[in-house]
């Protein structure tokens, strides 16, 4: 008999043992050197069993002119619990399908304005997005000196205040529409130079954002903006125009689904072509890190 043989099985049954310790896996975890020379400054894991005010802001309504805030989209957010809500250590914002204040469809929207802002550094959150025609889920980033309508706060208007979306899905009914993504910037100093820049990543295979938990994020520096997702970069927005000076300053982001607008031009959908819903964004966490 092989003597070498036990001690192999042996070194065998404590890697297996390790593996089963360490857990499921993370793609932020299982690639320490992404964090290198980062310090945590602010995060939310949603362990709670409510949503954490000190964080967090709950938008409601549909804009004051009645259409998506700008967007032409066709929810009403609200602060129902049928809305947003935590649900299992994650933060759950549900879209509905319902009349209510002279809409179609209900929706939720979180936003840390007024709660936190930062300039520079990583920021990424780890979200199973929902599926379906029509639903436009959101992980958003805007200038902290924009105006805003909630609190009427003196500001600048959109897009001279900037805009970062780390994350959109132009939900279809076929193709690749449930497993493409898009990282965009919006900048100008008015709306006559009103520009933006914009790049998609697919999943492989057939699998669908709706399937499981995806990490999306971005690193940002006085220099570009690059976008992430699970971790890996698959583009870079260089940031040193005059015209993207919007990006040189603090920065406060948001989560939401908004349902049909302008996102889905040049044939947006009416009412009765959405998906059925209800259909669920879930956010397990939000980080943000700095250079230490």
């Amino acid at each position: 008999m092989n003597r070498k043989l036990p001690i192999i099985l042996l070194i065998a049954y404590i890697i297996w043992f390790c593996l089963l310790a360490i857990g499921p896996y993370d793609a932020v975890a299982q690639n320490p050197a992404d964090l290198t020379g980062y310090k945590l400054i602010w995060s939310d894991e949603f362990n709670g069993s409510t949503i954490d005010p000190n964080h967090w802001r709950i938008d409601t309504g549909n804009g004051p002119n009645h259409d998506g805030f700008g967007s032409w989209s066709l929810e009403y957010y609200t602060a129902r619990t049928d809305n947003v809500f935590i649900s299992n250590g994650a933060l759950a914002i549900r879209a509905v399908k319902e009349e209510y204040a002279g809409s179609h469809f209900t929706s939720g929207e979180v936003t840390t304005k007024g709660k936190f802002a930062f300039k520079y550094g990583r920021i990424e959150a780890r979200i199973k997005l929902p599926k379906g025609y029509g639903l436009w889920p959101g992980f958003c980033m805007y200038g902290d000196d924009q105006f805003d309508h909630a609190s009427s706060d003196n500001g600048i208007s959109w897009p001279a205040c900037g805009e970062i979306d780390v994350m959109e899905m132009r939900g279809g009914d076929s193709g690749d529409s449930n497993r493409t993504i898009m990282g965009t910037v919006h900048f100008g100093h008015d709306m006559p130079t009103w520009k933006y820049e914009s790049k998609s990543v697919k999943l492989p295979g057939n699998a669908n954002f709706c399937d499981d938990y995806h990490i999306f994020g971005v690193v940002w520096d006085a220099e570009k903006i690059v976008f992430q997702l699970d971790g890996k970069d698959y583009y870079t927005n260089y940031t040193t125009s005059k015209i993207k000076d919007s990006f040189r300053k603090a920065f406060y982001f948001y989560y939401n689904i908004k349902i049909g607008g302008q996102f889905f031009n040049p044939h947006p959908p009416t009412a009765d072509q959405i998906t059925a819903t209800p259909q669920t964004m879930m956010i397990d966490w939000v980080r943000v890190y700095q250079k230490e």
